[in-house]
């Protein structure tokens, strides 16, 4: 019975240990930085505007008028001439409006982007998708459906999409704009 204790004991420092580390990890993505912050909904929602100014411990730098991140799901959208600088990677873009999905390292546009890469290629088009550990962009098709539960649908087609060789479109769950892993739909993704 004590081993049993000592071993309940030690599973749930590990799992407090494990968690607390989790959390910082999640909290410290990216470093904010504008003439206007609001924090909401227990620090899970952090919105800045004017002057914004975003940087990541990979080399990203984003510049834009607003943003929007959700410490949850870890999207970050950006909105109003926004720079974007992968020093890593030698790429910068420029447009609008950007979504950056963190969670799986992809940023992506429907709106008109022009793109720089290593000052050898330039790209100037609509429906950008960069996967940034990939080092890769694609254009494509993105459509978003949103649908009075609050719930909806990104539906997306391109060369780094899966099913895109067959000509298949992927298929991702939203709630409230965002994306959603834990509908009945999505519970076993």
């Amino acid at each position: 019975l004590q081993l049993m204790k000592n071993r309940f004991f030690l599973s749930f420092v590990f799992f407090f240990i494990f968690s607390f580390n989790l959390e910082k990890t999640y909290a410290d993505i990216f470093n904010f930085e504008s003439t206007e912050v609001n924090i909401s909904e227990n620090g899970n929602i952090i919105q800045g505007k004017k002057n914004v100014k975003i940087t990541d411990n990979d080399g990203l730098r984003i510049f834009a008028d607003n943003f929007l991140y959700n410490k949850t799901t870890l999207v970050l959208l950006i909105e109003g001439s926004v720079e974007i600088y992968d020093d890593k990677n030698d790429i910068e873009i420029f447009g609008e409006e950007f979504t950056y999905e963190k969670l799986i390292e992809r940023i992506y546009s429907d709106k008109k982007v022009l793109a720089n890469l290593s000052d050898q290629y330039f790209l100037n088009g609509q429906d950008l998708i960069y996967l940034v550990k990939e080092k890769k962009i694609h254009g494509g098709i993105q459509k978003v459906y949103n649908f009075p539960n609050g719930y909806g649908a990104s539906v997306i087609q391109h060369e780094g999409s899966y099913g895109f060789e067959k000509g298949q479109w992927e298929l991702a769950v939203l709630f409230m704009e965002e994306l959603c892993y834990s509908s009945p739909i999505t519970d076993d993704v």
